[in-house]
């Protein structure tokens, strides 16, 4: 019979030895009458690629880097301060009292919890949220919580954007050219809005999409819904991505601008975990909705260079985290999938409200 250079290796990594007792394992059995037939039928390329996943490999392990990091036990440790590992830090939260506070105050950093402990909210604190369906909700839980002064300034669910925050509320220029034909998309006119803030003790910001809707030649964004539906099919009208660059100015300029209504308001910026009600366009929703989603976080993440305010991780609490520590169905309020639980929201919330109160 055919003898194959380190088949005496594999023999002994299969551990089969010559009236031996014990029994072989179903895997191991089929491995070896696999190796046995590219024997007897003389397939030589076949057998040395099946035996060269257990010959000499020429990468003996592909955790360097994570090892390097995480285990004490090799020589490259680093310390694990500012360090995560996914398991551990699931098991930080599943043993803490609250797992929600908990990844608050994992999530905000030291700069972060200063300013939130010199901000004192009572119930009489006037709070606004802005948004579409997440920042509705978050005021409903508000509400529900006895905080009697909390706005929602609303703007359209699927049109949710920076862009479109920065555009209608906080440009007067903008204001000043399109008339009234951004009524029709938000809850609130520039003036009102400007009367809010200017009062306001507390705001949260939450942004739903990472596109907009604009004029494909123009790349101006759509103020006049008059025929919308007609506009799309044609290809007039087109869902645009801005750059992260554009998405994170729009931001820190939506900011900015506040600032020079209420200088000392403090500001939290939330990303929605509501998904697209639809899209239009070379992708599937499910997979427009992962980067209309992914644009908004790392744009965040972007704007924090650019102006003050503080992220509170609403999209990573929802979506990734209560997924792996709660057990239940975690979506389906108001007959959709696409919200979530009403009594996980107001877990957040409460959790969201201890951090000034403690």
């Amino acid at each position: 019979m055919l003898k194959v250079k380190g088949e005496d290796k594999f023999l002994q990594m299969t551990e089969l030895k010559p009236n031996s007792p014990e029994k072989i394992s179903k895997a191991k059995l089929e491995l070896i009458k696999k190796i046995a037939n590219f024997i007897i039928e003389n397939k030589i390329d076949e057998l040395k690629l099946i035996l060269a996943q257990y010959i000499n490999p020429k990468i003996k392990s592909v955790n360097i880097l994570h090892n390097s990091l995480y285990d004490p036990n090799s020589k490259n440790f680093v310390s694990k301060i500012n360090k995560t590992i996914w398991d551990e830090e699931l098991k930080k939260l599943l043993s803490s009292r609250n797992w929600i506070e908990e990844m608050f105050n994992l999530s905000l950093s030291d700069k972060d919890i200063s300013i939130i402990k010199k901000i004192k909210l009572n119930k009489e604190s006037e709070i606004a949220s802005i948004g579409s369906c997440f920042a509705r909700n978050i005021s409903d839980q508000f509400i529900s919580l006895g905080y009697s002064n909390m706005y929602t300034v609303g703007i359209e669910e699927n049109a949710n954007s920076p862009r479109l925050l920065n555009t209608i509320y906080l440009n007067s220029d903008s204001m000043k050219n399109s008339g009234k034909k951004f009524d029709d998309r938000v809850g609130f006119n520039n003036e009102n809005f400007a009367k809010l803030v200017e009062r306001l003790d507390l705001l949260i910001i939450t942004f739903g999409v990472g596109f907009d809707l604009v004029n494909r030649k123009t790349s101006e964004i759509i103020s006049d819904v008059k025929n919308i539906s007609q506009s799309i099919k044609s290809g007039e009208y087109i869902f645009k991505f801005p750059t992260i660059e554009e998405q994170s100015n729009y931001i820190s300029s939506s900011i900015k601008n506040i600032r020079k209504i209420n200088s000392n308001l403090p500001i939290f910026v939330t990303v929605s975990p509501v998904p697209l009600s639809g899209y239009i366009g070379d992708n599937h929703v499910f997979t427009a909705n992962t980067i209309s989603k992914s644009n908004l976080i790392i744009s965040v993440q972007e704007a924090k260079k650019l102006a003050n305010f503080i992220y509170i991780p609403t999209y990573e609490l929802i979506t990734s985290i209560a997924p792996a520590v709660m057990v239940g169905n975690l979506w389906g309020d108001e007959k959709t999938k696409r919200h979530p639980n009403k009594n996980l929201v107001a877990e957040i919330c409460k959790a969201f409200i201890n951090l000034f109160n403690n």
